[in-house]
């Protein structure tokens, strides 16, 4: 759940601010929330709400590390924290589908979880995908 709402964070400072606010407001619903196919779903989509009100409120912005330097061109190393940088730049959609993907959840539960059809979800995947292709080789060039 952390990894889930820290890839959409622009900042670490609220992470386990919404994740814990989230399972408290899941906790206090439980005796409605458990009946649910997959409680997981909604505490995920609880915390991203929170996220993103807290972002508009506060508008902070993310600040990007020069990724290093390579020797060998022929040779891409990315690490996770450029990655995690590259997920933070794409759209709220294709961050949440490609989040979601990162985390094991299928097309139809992340079309749940994102209140969208699978459809849609597949194409926020392509794009995403694209854009992070971009992105990661534009970092270590």
């Amino acid at each position: 759940m952390r990894l889930a709402v820290a890839l959409r964070a622009a900042d670490d400072r609220f992470v386990d601010d919404v994740v814990q606010e989230a399972f408290l407001l899941a906790r206090h619903d439980w005796s409605r929330i458990r009946n649910y196919d997959k409680p997981e779903h909604w505490v995920i989509t609880v915390a991203w709400r929170m996220l993103r009100k807290i972002q508009a409120k506060d508008r902070y912005r993310v600040s990007y590390v020069e990724p290093p330097a390579i020797s060998d061109p022929s040779c891409i190393v990315v690490t996770n924290e450029q990655v995690y940088a590259a997920v933070r730049r794409l759209s709220r959609r294709q961050g949440e589908a490609i989040i979601l993907q990162m985390l094991g959840y299928p097309v139809a539960d992340s079309a749940k979880i994102m209140g969208v059809t699978p459809a849609t979800v597949k194409t926020h995947l392509h794009l995403a995908r694209n854009r992070l292709r971009k992105l990661l080789r534009a970092g270590a060039e």
